[in-house]
């Protein structure tokens, strides 16, 4: 798949590979598209490694039945958080597209194409509008969604429970509201302890809607959860239960321009042991 990428998507697939943290404050919105940079198809081939090396991990122990200190406290480990259905969609549809051929059947795909697809009756974008405003807001820009992703052997699912799922993909305030704020008793955030892998897409616009809402999930993200549930914790690696799995969490933060919260976000929120990889702009210039 890496002969495909363009060279900013193949730059960045090498960046994510090392499992450090990546800063990319220079990715305009047509440098998702494979014809503009490739970025949304190296991304979703990182986050679908990842998830396919879990998958098989776990699938391998139980054939054997030895129990590997090889998990986290709850089965997700990628999140993915976009600011509009559209962008979900053409995440997702750049993963699927990336699936093993062993992987035969993807479940609910066509209710997830009718839902995050643009709306019946929704005016085009007029062509006077600059390129990047139309890469922006193109298709779908409801921006209150989430939707687990599940892998097995044979097969994918898409709206797959949360805790049953290996990879949720959601916007900030959809997240928010599953799961709901401090103190409120319908408040479950647990499935967020064992995030290893945390993409923040089009991180500007997030600025423009409730940066709020993203500052609730990160505070939320690798805590020690509540609850036990169905925790097999003579699997659970050592550093989580340590409560350092923030370490050892990766997070690729991208914008299409600086600004201090996502400064001060790539600085204090990603602590990952392995170090940090940033692609400053030059003025005038882009990312080198």
């Amino acid at each position: 798949h890496g002969g495909k990428l363009a060279a900013t998507g193949r730059s960045v697939l090498h960046a994510a590979s090392s499992y450090r943290d990546v800063y990319l404050p220079c990715a305009a919105p047509a440098s998702y598209g494979d014809e503009g940079g490739g970025l949304m198809r190296a991304l979703a081939l990182h986050t679908l490694q990842h998830v396919l090396v879990v998958t098989r991990q776990r699938l391998r122990a139980a054939q054997k039945g030895t129990s590997p200190a090889d998990q986290g406290f709850t089965r997700p480990t990628v999140l993915v958080l976009l600011p509009f259905r559209s962008h979900a969609l053409a995440f997702v549809k750049a993963l699927l597209e990336l699936l093993p051929d062993a992987i035969e059947q993807v479940e609910n795909k066509a209710r997830f194409l009718s839902d995050f697809a643009q709306r019946e009756g929704e005016p085009p974008i007029p062509r006077a509008k600059p390129e990047d405003y139309r890469s922006m807001f193109e298709g779908n820009t409801d921006d209150c969604f989430r939707c687990g992703l599940r892998l097995s052997r044979k097969s994918a699912k898409l709206y797959a429970a949360f805790y049953k799922a290996d990879l949720v993909v959601a916007s900030p305030l959809g997240l928010r509201l599953g799961v709901g704020g401090a103190g409120e008793a319908r408040a479950d955030s647990d499935w967020l302890s064992s995030i290893e892998v945390l993409l923040l897409l089009h991180a500007d616009v997030f600025l423009m809607q409730n940066w709020a809402h993203v500052a609730r999930v990160l505070s939320l993200l690798n805590a020690t959860p509540s609850e036990t549930r169905d925790t097999d914790f003579s699997r659970v690696r050592p550093y989580a239960l340590d409560g350092l799995s923030g370490r050892l969490r990766q997070t690729l933060l991208l914008a299409a321009h600086e600004a201090p919260e996502l400064r001060a976000l790539a600085m204090r929120s990603c602590r990952n042991a392995s170090g940090r990889v940033a692609a400053l702009p030059e003025h005038g210039v882009g990312c080198p």
